[in-house]
């Protein structure tokens, strides 16, 4: 029996709902990524992209699809309002999933963040400099309390944040 349309329409379908259950499968890693993007904001290694996770909860793969950070959720931004990605969106990105990989983001936040520590040459009292000024500024941006506690000390340079789980 040959494939028609609608098999297609399927399968592009079940690709496009693998994708979404892959992203929020690490919810647990992208609710890091809005602190980790703040370390390496901090630590002066900023970007757009650095700069909307922190912001707003979104790190986005592409200028248009991000991952809400609080939910794993895939968004598409037409303005400047999230809404959810549709199935064409996706499959745009199906032959790049590794963009998906929140552990890839991790990594690399994390060398951003030693990168601009390493190319400062912070002595002990400029890192407890950074270290006031990083709580000081997540206090003020109160970065999604309803995930966040802005009132931990946050250690530098570089440990593994505690997981903030909603």
């Amino acid at each position: 029996m040959p494939i028609t349309i609608v098999d297609l329409n399927a399968q592009a379908a079940a690709l496009a709902g693998s994708i979404r259950s892959y992203v929020r499968d690490q919810i647990q890693t992208w609710q890091r990524v809005p602190w980790l993007a703040l370390r390496a904001a901090m630590l002066g290694q900023s970007s757009a992209t650095i700069n909307r996770a922190y912001k707003f909860g979104y790190w986005h793969v592409c200028p248009t699809l991000a991952v809400d950070c609080a939910n794993g959720d895939l968004c598409e931004f037409h303005d400047e309002d999230p809404h959810v990605a549709t199935t064409e969106k996706l499959l745009e990105y199906a032959t790049r999933l590794g963009i998906f990989d929140g552990e890839q983001v991790i990594e690399m936040l994390n060398s951003v963040a030693l990168e601009g520590l390493m190319l400062e040459h912070l002595q002990p009292d400029e890192i407890e400099s950074r270290r006031v000024a990083l709580n000081e500024e997540r206090k003020r941006l109160r970065l999604h309390p309803r995930r966040y506690d802005a009132t931990m000390r946050l250690p530098l340079p570089l440990p593994e944040p505690p997981y903030y789980g909603g």
